[in-house]
């Protein structure tokens, strides 16, 4: 079987390669015998690291931040996710939806970043507020990078943006 090796960007440093990587021998029959010329997917289910769980931070003072610059850097965070996400961060996405350990990985990560957006944000609601437009921001990824929606794989990056400002601000200044 050939071996493939990560391009030096994605090669583990010594510590991943170290506590984290192991060679494996896959043994895939059908019935019993060797499928001869099928191609075999191998795809990791579980695993006990967390993989591509970062949330970018989204750095913004305290206090009643400027609706325009918070949005632009919500939309930014989001156009880096839309450009495309790790192999990584995608296996992360999926798992959070079906594995406890990632599912409770996924709320810690995504509780920061609410509790950031949170508390640059006025009223007693901010924290709603911001959970809220998390939730957006991650149904949008979802429905971009795991579904591969039509209108939204098919749209340009500058008209997703452009409807989802009202969406933002609706969310965190409502009138």
């Amino acid at each position: 079987m050939p071996s493939h090796s990560a391009p030096a960007a994605l090669a583990p440093d010594g510590a991943i390669k170290r506590h984290r990587t192991a060679d494996a021998t896959v043994t895939v029959t059908v019935d019993g015998v060797p499928p001869a010329g099928q191609e075999v997917v191998v795809a990791q289910r579980q695993h006990r690291f967390l993989f591509g769980c970062a949330v970018q931070a989204i750095p913004m003072a305290e206090g009643d931040p400027d609706a325009g610059e918070l949005i632009e850097r919500l939309l930014e965070t989001l156009g880096v996710k839309l450009s495309g996400l790790p192999p990584t961060s995608l296996a992360m996405m999926r798992s959070m939806l079906t594995h406890p350990e990632a599912a409770s990985s996924a709320r810690a990560a995504l509780g920061g970043q609410i509790d950031q957006i949170g508390a640059a944000l006025p009223g007693d609601d901010a924290r709603l507020r911001a959970a809220l437009v998390t939730s957006v921001m991650i149904g949008v990824t979802i429905g971009h990078q795991l579904l591969d929606l039509d209108p939204l794989r098919d749209a340009p990056r500058e008209e997703i943006e452009r409807l989802m400002r009202p969406c933002l601000l609706a969310l965190l200044h409502p009138a």
